[in-house]
């Protein structure tokens, strides 16, 4: 069964670039959503409490990008 998974991203964000490089690499489909491209975006990302990029969204399961490490919220 397929996983949806979302990729929280903005222009310039180094970190966004390497999460969307590795799971093309691992062929995992994902929706991207640009936080500069829609308002929304950046809506969604402040109901869930966040405001830094990258942020991956696996089903219901959170990942949310800090440096080099991250975080996994449930």
């Amino acid at each position: 069964m397929a996983r949806r998974v979302i990729i929280y991203t903005r222009v310039g964000c180094a970190i966004c670039e390497r999460r969307r490089s590795f799971s093309h690499s691992k062929g995992v489909p994902f929706e991207e959503r640009d936080l500069g491209a829609d308002r929304k975006y950046v809506d969604e990302l402040t109901a869930m409490g966040i405001n830094a990029t990258p942020v991956t969204l696996i089903d219901d399961d959170l990942v949310v990008a800090s440096n080099s490490r991250s975080s996994r919220r449930s």
